[in-house]
């Protein structure tokens, strides 16, 4: 088992950005989309979103707005109190326990 092994070092060569040649079956799929309007050129999966089936909502408008009067809003800022004083306390042990 008398194996030669040959170490060289070549010239480096740049990568080109783009391939220089791209088989025909494979021209499809490296093609980017057309420009969305959506932030970062997001795609919408266009089999997903078909409602043209769908029937239009029931109810109100109303249905999905909160209607605080005074005790429910002061509810709500106790409630956003305590959530963020959990969350700092937990942020805090994190290191410790890491």
């Amino acid at each position: 088992m008398s194996y030669e092994m040959k170490l060289g070092w070549g010239k480096s060569v740049p990568i080109p950005p783009h391939p220089i040649y791209i088989p025909p079956e494979m021209q499809e799929d490296t093609t980017p989309p057309p420009p969305s309007g959506l932030p970062f050129n997001a795609q919408t999966d266009k089999k997903k979103d078909d409602y043209s089936n769908a029937p239009p909502p029931q109810g109100g408008g109303e249905e999905g707005k909160r209607d605080l009067d005074a005790n429910g809003f002061d509810k709500e800022v106790r409630n956003a109190k305590i959530r963020t004083s959990l969350l700092h306390s937990s942020l805090n042990l994190l290191p410790q326990r890491a």
